[in-house]
């Protein structure tokens, strides 16, 4: 391999060695070219997201660590891409894992949310109003609270409250306090209204995709958008250009989207990388000799496994 990046070089020889000569290698050895370009054409504030499947995900997480650092991984998160599975000699395979690196320390970041698990709801969320909207009661006290908060007596209890009296008069007067049996008010959070749990390293709540989905075209590794959609929506922000690599027959549903790229020959895409301006409709084809001006930023992604066949 010519490159500038010897330690990488060294790196590989050193999977070679270890590995000899397999389908793995050769996997491996195609997706550090691609890895290396990536990490080449990353602005210093992008990100760069890997998804794969556990047949190569612990080799793939040290070519990142080699060519991206591993100062600058963020997260391995797991994502459950399927439903339960009976295999007779182990536990069911229902997992994706996605690496999350990025170039520098000053990257971009949006916080994203995904809603509550079942079990959440059904424990904090136990009221319900007359028209059947679930709610949790939260404390109004500012007791203990660092900063203090606005002491004076709300209908015969006198304490340090969390908002000013104002504040107090117009949630009662909208019906968004609860009294508790000894006379302490306390305010309604509203199911409906909360943006969810902040978006853990466990992705649960984006289904594989169902013969019944629209967008499923029938390519059997074919990825959910909302997958992507998540991806993007943390990791860029308006005007940031995003490339997509190995989306598979996701092309096609996803050109009007973000753009995309898969090399396979059972593909349906473009063939060649292509870029999305977040918030631009537009969509282009990316030259070769495009790669060095630096406009590839925000988050790229890169499905890998098609190549050594594992989902």
């Amino acid at each position: 391999m010519q490159s500038g990046n010897g330690d990488v070089a060294e790196l590989l020889r050193a999977l070679r060695m270890f590995l000899k000569e397999n389908d793995m290698m050769a996997y491996l050895t195609m997706m550090c070219i691609r890895l290396l370009e990536l990490h080449r054409v990353l602005k210093p504030m992008g990100s760069l997201y890997l998804q794969c499947d556990p047949t190569a995900s612990h080799y793939l997480k040290i070519l990142l660590d080699g060519i991206l650092g591993a100062f600058n991984f963020r997260n391995e998160t797991i994502w459950k891409r399927t439903s339960g599975h009976s295999d007779a000699k182990r536990f069911g395979p229902v997992h994706d894992t996605i690496f999350f690196y990025t170039k520098t320390d000053n990257f971009t970041w949006n916080q994203t949310f995904q809603p509550y698990e079942q079990w959440y709801v059904e424990q904090y969320y136990h009221y319900e109003d007359s028209g059947g909207r679930r709610w949790m009661s939260d404390n109004l006290s500012a007791s203990g609270l660092s900063g203090g908060g606005y002491e004076y007596e709300w209908k015969g209890v006198t304490r340090i409250w969390r908002c000013p009296v104002t504040t107090m008069q117009r949630l009662h007067d909208a019906g968004k306090i609860y009294y508790t049996k000894n006379g302490i008010p306390r305010i309604k959070r509203y199911l409906d209204e909360a943006k969810g749990m902040p978006t853990q390293d466990v992705w649960g709540d984006i289904q594989a995709l169902r013969s019944w989905h629209e967008e499923r075209l029938g390519y059997p590794t074919q990825k959910p958008v909302a997958l992507l959609e998540r991806i993007v929506e943390a990791s860029s922000k308006e005007g940031d250009v995003v490339l997509v690599f190995n989306c598979n027959s996701n092309s096609m549903y996803l050109s009007c989207l973000y753009p995309v790229c898969d090399g396979g020959c059972h593909a349906e895409s473009c063939g060649t990388p292509q870029l999305y301006v977040r918030g631009d409709a537009r969509v282009g084809a990316v030259e070769p000799e495009s790669y060095g001006r630096g406009a590839s930023g925000g988050a790229c992604e890169d499905r890998s496994g098609v190549s050594c066949g594992s989902a």
